[in-house]
């Protein structure tokens, strides 16, 4: 028998009146902070507010200083740009112990399961033995578990340089923070007479 609602109407019939309803009094709507002076993260705000609209989501850029956003970003959405080799960052952004402190853990994250494998991870052999349990936390606190961020983009970072500049051996590029361009900067050389 299928489900009813009062009036013996079947629940199906009633779901855009529901939907409906819950819109009027439930209005869905946050401010994204991003820091003013950076245009790139201005502009995922701004793009993100706009694909929420459809769905009926008011989402606000605002832009603000970092010590302004520090005072919300524990409450309210932010735009921050991690890129980093290690996966010691994950560890930054999901590990209980770290929440609140400074840009770490800033939503409160916390799930016994991850923080477990984190130690695990921590405690392995090697950087390659560590892999499969930061891996393996990766499914509680990632799309398919917890979902406790939302990753908005990943930045290809283009550089240019001279054809005369022997670069060495490259890697890939992390997002500025923790490990710059000139990383090898020791290695290059000049070829050009």
């Amino acid at each position: 028998m299928p489900a009813t609602v009062p009036g013996n109407r079947p629940l199906f019939s009633c779901w855009f009146e529901v939907v409906a309803e819950i819109r009027t009094r439930c209005q869905a709507a946050f401010p994204i902070n991003y820091p003013a002076a950076d245009a790139t993260r201005q502009a995922l705000a701004e793009t993100a507010a706009e694909l929420l609209r459809p769905l009926g989501i008011e989402a606000t850029p605002v832009g603000g200083s970092w010590d302004a956003i520090r005072r919300v970003m524990h409450s309210e959405p932010a735009v921050f740009g991690f890129g980093s080799h290690s996966p010691y960052q994950l560890y930054g952004i999901y590990a209980s112990e770290l929440a609140g402190q400074g840009y770490s853990n800033p939503s409160f994250y916390a799930n016994p399961e991850v923080d477990a494998l984190f130690a695990e991870a921590q405690a392995a052999e090697s950087l390659e033995a560590s892999f499969p349990f930061w891996s393996a936390a990766a499914e509680h606190y990632g799309l398919h578990g917890d979902n406790a961020w939302t990753w908005l983009v990943n930045l290809d970072h283009v550089y240019f340089a001279d054809a005369c500049l022997d670069l060495g051996r490259t890697q890939i590029e992390p997002h500025g923070h923790g490990w710059p361009v000139t990383a090898t900067i020791a290695d290059w050389r000049w070829t050009c007479e």
